[in-house]
């Protein structure tokens, strides 16, 4: 048995064969649709971004929404290379965490 995200146990059901496939369709054309929009969403966001970096502002409002813009530097961190360095620390703090993963292309 499995769990929901309630984490109530629950019993999984065999679909048909014909709802699977619906199933799959659907997926695979919110996929492409989500994909569409992503791309939409950081062509608008790159226009937002290039005005307010030319007018020099940090935020801005329109309507009921409020726009803000900020440079700064992502500190990250090389496990590779932490990993090749120093094997047996890494040992020591590393942990696994089972998931689950469903892939539709």
């Amino acid at each position: 048995m499995k769990k929901n995200i309630e984490g109530k146990l629950v019993r999984a059901k065999k679909l048909p064969e014909k709802k699977l496939a619906e199933i799959v369709v659907r997926y695979k054309e919110i996929q492409v649709e989500e994909n569409k929009l992503k791309a939409e969403k950081e062509e608008l966001k790159s226009l937002l971004k290039a005005d307010m970096k030319l007018k020099q502002l940090a935020s801005l409002d329109i309507e009921d929404i409020h726009v803000t813009y900020n440079e700064f530097v992502k500190e990250y961190f090389n496990t590779k290379a932490f990993k090749d360095a120093y094997p047996k620390m890494y040992k020591e703090f590393v942990y696994f965490n089972p998931q689950e993963l469903v892939t539709v292309k």
